[in-house]
Formats: C-alpha cells, structure tokens, sequence
C-alpha cells in the first residue's frame, strides 16, 4: 500500500523523525490504531527511539464491533468524514471510512483535550465506556516505551 501511494505523489515531501525527533523536546503522546494498515503500530518501535522527549507514549486502541456503530481502529480512526470521495476509494486508499464515534470523543478528543488542560500528555488513561448491553468497549493500552 506505501508503494501505492509513494507512486501516485503521496509522499513527495517525506518528513523523516530521524531528522526532526531530534528536536521534539515537549511531551508528546501518540495515539494509533492496532488495524492501521498504512502505518503499521510495529514501523514506531524502530522509530520511537528518535523522539528526544523523555516524556513520551504511544498509545495503541484496538477495533471493537460488539455494538454498533462499530469502531475500526485503523488509518482513519481520527477522520470524522470522508465522503467526499466514495466508501470504495476511501477503504482502499485510506484504509477505512471515516465516521466520528468513540474513538474520536473518547480517545482522540480526550487526549486533545487534556494536552489543552495542562495534563501530562505521557501519562493518559482512556476511558472507553461500554456497550448499550453494559460490554466494557475495547481499552486503550501503552503500546511503547
């Protein structure tokens, strides 16, 4: 799928962290998707190393269909709309549809609006909620450091 995407001029200005990790100095968190096929979780513990901030975290959620609408923790986990091209195109370029659900109010938007409040972005804890039938909704776990 990179090399797809690499030919069609996706990538035309790569931005490498080799180079700019170095100078990531601020906590930071990073919050992906276990089913991201574009930027698969396993390509950040060669890079993880690279962001200089001694306060970092990568989160990882994981997709839940229990209930419904279920949420699909891949590249597009943080897109609330993605119709302005079709479902087709959007699930084989980008991995997914986008739609707002609760990843984006109870992960995404939390972690945001935490950073906004001051709170140490490194040491989040997400609270998924349940299901209508009272089923925990997936967690969120610390996928690095």
């Amino acid at each position: 799928m990179q090399n797809i995407i690499r030919c069609l001029g996706g990538l035309r200005d790569e931005i490498k962290i080799q180079d700019t990790g170095k100078h990531i100095t601020i906590p930071v968190a990073i919050l992906h998707g276990k089913d991201d096929q574009i930027v698969p979780c396993e390509d950040w513990v060669e890079n993880f190393p690279y962001i200089h901030s001694q306060q970092k975290t990568m989160y990882l959620s994981s997709s839940d269909n229990h209930g419904s609408p279920a949420m699909y923790a891949n590249h597009e986990q943080a897109t609330i709309d993605t119709s302005f091209i079709c479902n087709c195109v959007a699930n084989i370029f980008f991995n997914g549809v986008g739609t707002e659900d609760n990843l984006d109010w109870r992960y995404i938007w939390y972690a945001l609006d935490s950073a906004i409040a001051g709170k140490p972005v490194d040491k989040l804890t997400f609270d998924m909620g349940k299901w209508s039938d009272g089923q925990d909704v997936n967690k969120i776990k610390i996928y690095l450091p």
